[in-house]
């Protein structure tokens, strides 16, 4: 880093921190709502996540258990995931 771009970055922290000072003094209540819009849209993101990766390991089981050569593991993973089974992006359990 050279010393242009850290006093480049210097004034950019100090302008953010006067920022968020600033909103926190007189907007107070707009801070925690983008707070937890910011928080809740990770959780929802995660929840994705994870519930993508018990999809798969719910998959592969079945693959495993029924012992079926003849279909492909995508093919029960897309089944998973539909709104059949799962449904990925559109249910919350």
């Amino acid at each position: 880093v050279t010393a242009n771009q850290y006093d480049e970055n210097m004034k950019l922290m100090f302008t953010t921190y006067v920022n968020f000072s600033g909103n926190i003094i007189e907007k107070p209540s707009e801070l925690y709502a983008q707070i937890l819009y910011m928080a809740s849209s990770e959780v929802q993101s995660a929840r994705i996540e994870c519930k993508d990766v018990l999809i798969k390991l719910s998959a592969l089981s079945h693959k495993l258990l029924a012992n079926d050569q003849n279909r492909p593991l995508s093919a029960i993973v897309t089944e998973y995931e539909s709104d059949k089974f799962f449904g990925k992006n559109s249910f919350i359990r």
